[in-house]
């Protein structure tokens, strides 16, 4: 029967299990790419014809492409993935046109198994979306876990959560205080490697979704800008 232990792409993209490992690995690098077919939804702050404060919510669908790179060496590990550039075409809402929005993502982390199944995260996420009066820049530490559990038959479950406090930056200049989530939960299946130097091949098919909320100081009532982006995942990774 394959024992199987957790392993992580990277602390904000999801954690999966190596098959066939040993307590004599010392060494593991894992490259991996998921599919993110997701619903990005998002705020646009402004007032309406009396001057009142309003927010106003653009939504739109896409499927986004997440290659990942981790390095993990004992308990300790280092890892960083990318949210490829892609384009979300929102059109007109209301009486504005958001045309395309081009988005992309970045994070780095850090971390350490408390438990076999267990990681502590730390690093630094980015989030830049450029609508057409500009680039709109989240970035700030965040801090989380990464968790699986053996089923059988190489299946397991696997769960990943980070969160922290961001900055936004806008286009003017201006800054706006932010808050970020990630949670991510899913299936993952450890194919049979079949040599070539690698130790396994993990396949996973979960739901993520991703929220930063952002206080707007648009009046004294404190209204709050949310983006949120959410859908389901599939993955593939090799460790080696």
């Amino acid at each position: 029967m394959k024992r199987i232990y957790q392993g992580i792409m990277v602390a904000t993209v999801a954690a999966l299990p190596f098959a066939n490992a040993s307590a004599a690995d010392d060494f593991t690098a894992t490259v991996g790419l998921k599919a993110w077919n997701n619903s990005w939804s998002s705020w646009n702050a402004g007032k309406n014809d009396i001057l009142e404060p309003i927010v106003q919510n653009i939504e739109q669908s896409g499927t986004s492409l997440i290659p990942s790179l981790s390095v993990r060496y004992q308990n300790f590990l280092l890892g960083g993935s990318l949210f490829a550039k892609h384009s979300y075409n929102f059109g007109r809402v209301g009486g504005d046109d958001f045309g395309d929005v081009p988005r992309r993502e970045y994070d780095l982390s850090a971390g350490y198994y408390v438990l076999p199944t267990l990681a502590i995260i730390a690093g630094y996420k980015r989030i830049e979306q450029t609508f057409s009066n500009g680039t709109y820049k989240f970035s700030g530490p965040i801090i989380g876990f990464s968790a699986s559990a053996p089923l059988t038959g190489g299946f397991s479950l696997y769960g990943t959560a980070a969160l922290g406090p961001m900055d936004l930056k806008e286009p003017d200049g201006s800054k706006r205080d932010s808050n970020y989530r990630l949670g991510e939960v899913g299936l993952a299946y450890a194919f049979d490697a079949g040599g070539a130097g690698m130790k396994s091949v993990i396949g996973t098919f979960g739901y993520r979704s991703q929220a930063i909320i952002t206080k707007l100081k648009l009046s004294h009532e404190g209204l709050k800008g949310r983006d949120t982006t959410e859908g389901f995942t599939v993955g593939i990774a090799a460790a080696f």
